[in-house]
């Protein structure tokens, strides 16, 4: 039986710490909001999608123009044709930046798609923005002379095209360059081989597109399945509910933790909160000077940015509370680290992911549609992937996505936040909260609040529903990894 003093210490969080958290999120806000309004930003990232959405339509039109040209020829009575697509989102980057590498793309695929665009394209090239672009203008414009308004290449000119192709650094789009080289210097053998590896690529776009309508239809129907038993079940009592109902939600006696934990798990989110706005603020400085890399370009920057920023907090957040902690007793199991049932947890988090997409999409295509015209910063994952072009940045990048990024957020946002919230507030108002505090702390705003959100109550409900947080890292894992492999299928380092 507790004490009347443990007993009063069961409270809300102190105006002063109310006051502390109010004041964090302001500044992450302030931050988000200023990173929003900056044009550069926002033009950076419209760029940047533009950019991933024109690949990713570049290499389906190329495939299907390439291995079912009869699929084109239907498409362009629909006036729906892959073709205009990927020069739509071009043309939309090439009008925000009037950057050099961006026509680059767009004369290689409008040349390889048979689209006249490629010769305005290679006027623009003189009067481009040449920002960090090392290639000087008149080697470039020989490049581009000598390809494609050339009808024939001679094969000594072919070693050297092919360095300064090498230096614009065009990932995919290479492919198609070095096509036209090798055919038009007679090498057909080798343009075959370049034709091939563009296709093979184009082949993986279509595999996935296939794949995930696939997904989210047979989503549409685990999500409707998995609603309607619930709603069976949830109205039966509890002694005839389903076997499988019961190893779904583990059957232990109800949570009430001792007010010290609560308050443990509060503190440690604030913290949490403060050490990362303040690492936000000082590692840029501390990278840029220390390592004498540019943020602004350098991927490697940015990496060991995100990595060290994940690390750090972890570090302090996760010493406090093993300190604290240790002087009261505390287990890694009182924070849901102990799981009874790790293929269940497991099994349960696939489950309900491949039930939740068909909703998460649907609220993406609803907030796009409401927000139309907003502009939404993208998050940093997408533009690292663009600019990078190492398999192990590449690599790095994924592990980070899809087990530490988990691993911290999970332990902060369902261990730390939601456990003293529930503990306060009961379980919806606990799941409501801490899932609006994690989509409202996402660069995706306002764009992507809604889905996060969503998102962020599945995290809640499992990690409640199973009482451990190796099925909410799960969830997370698989969301993070789903998204990165996606991304990294369509970039090709």
């Amino acid at each position: 039986m507790q004490s009347p003093d443990q007993a009063d210490s069961v409270r809300s969080p102190t105006p002063a710490q109310l006051v502390l958290l109010v004041i964090l999120l302001l500044l992450l806000a302030v931050q988000s909001y200023l990173i929003g309004s900056n044009k550069h930003h926002r033009s950076g990232d419209a760029s940047v999608e533009d950019q991933l959405s024109a690949l990713f339509a570049a290499k389906a039109a190329y495939f299907q123009q390439t291995e079912y040209p009869i699929a084109g020829v239907a498409a362009d009575t629909k006036g729906k044709k892959l073709t205009d697509k990927t020069i739509h989102y071009l043309q939309n980057a090439v009008h925000i930046t009037h950057a050099v590498p961006v026509y680059r793309r767009l004369i290689i695929i409008s040349y390889a798609l048979r689209e006249p665009e490629w010769r305005a394209a290679i006027q623009q090239i003189p009067h481009a923005i040449r920002i960090g672009q090392k290639l000087p203008l008149p080697r470039e414009m020989y490049f581009w002379q000598t390809v494609y308004n050339q009808p024939h290449i001679k094969p000594s000119q072919v070693p050297e095209l092919k360095q300064l192709l090498g230096e614009m650094r065009l990932g995919w789009y290479s492919h198609l360059a070095l096509q036209t080289i090798y055919r038009k210097s007679g090498n057909k053998r080798q343009a075959a081989k370049e034709q091939e590896a563009a296709v093979t690529d184009g082949g993986i776009i279509v595999g996935i597109s296939l794949i995930g309508l696939f997904g989210i239809i047979s989503g549409s129907a685990v999500g409707v399945g998995l609603l309607i038993w619930f709603l069976i079940e949830i109205k039966r009592p509890p002694e005839a509910r389903s076997g499988f109902w019961r190893w779904v939600v583990q059957q232990r006696s109800p949570i009430v933790s001792p007010p010290a934990v609560s308050r443990l798990l509060y503190h440690t989110f604030i913290l949490y909160l403060c050490v990362f706005a303040l690492l936000r603020a000082l590692l840029p400085f501390l990278i840029s000077r220390s390592f004498k890399m540019d943020l602004q370009t350098s991927v490697r920057a940015n990496v060991l940015l995100s990595v060290s920023l994940e690390i750090l907090v972890l570090a302090v957040a996760g010493a406090y509370f093993i300190i604290k902690g240790r002087a009261m007793g505390l287990r890694f199991a009182d924070l849901g680290w102990a799981s009874r049932h790790p293929f269940g947890d497991i099994f349960c988090a696939g489950a309900l992911y491949w039930g939740l997409i068909p909703f998460i999409i649907l609220a993406q295509v609803i907030a796009r549609y409401a927000l139309r015209g907003v502009p939404t910063p993208l998050h940093p994952l997408v533009g690292q992937l663009m600019a990078n072009r190492s398999t192990w940045i590449a690599l790095t990048l994924l592990l980070e996505a899809s087990v530490l990024a988990p691993f911290v957020e999970e332990l902060m946002f369902r261990g730390c936040l939601f456990g003293s919230l529930r503990q306060r507030m009961g379980v919806y108002w606990a799941i409501f909260i801490s899932s609006a505090i994690f989509a409202g702390l996402h660069p995706q705003l306002p764009l992507g609040f809604i889905p996060i959100f969503i998102i962020g109550c599945a995290l809640a409900a499992l990690y409640h529903v199973r009482g451990s947080l190796l099925a909410s890292m799960s969830f997370h894992a698989i969301n993070n990894a789903v998204i990165t492999l996606y991304l990294l299928a369509v970039i090709r380092p």
